[in-house]
């Protein structure tokens, strides 16, 4: 039987959230130049660990849901789930939620 003690599960997470962090860096450096374009590298991932933990308060079902919750806590700000409407959604259905969520809530920049 296979034991795996805390520590180990502790670290295994931490991984698993460096790796997602490598793998979307490049779709939010496109996605998002003006405010990831102008952040070192361990700003950039200080913010996208961040973002993946507060993601871990929904039960997303899919990578992509969660990368999405990244990049609106990234262009939109950190307490962007707040909103009513989408704090209501979050709840209930989470990815449909997360990818109905934006262009409408986004502030207009000049």
């Amino acid at each position: 039987m296979l034991i795996i003690r805390n520590e180990q599960m502790k670290a295994l997470h931490k991984h698993s959230e460096e790796v997602f962090a490598a793998w979307i860096m490049p779709r939010l450096l496109e996605s998002l130049p003006h405010i990831i374009g102008r952040l070192t590298h361990e700003e950039r991932l200080r913010k996208v660990l961040v973002a993946v933990q507060r993601a871990q308060r929904y039960p997303f079902s899919s990578t992509l849901a969660i990368a999405r919750y990244v990049e609106l806590s990234l262009d939109l700000g950190p307490a962007f789930d707040e909103n009513a409407d989408l704090a209501l959604g979050l709840k209930h259905s989470p990815d449909l939620a997360i990818f109905n969520f934006g262009s409408a809530a986004k502030p207009q920049r000049s």
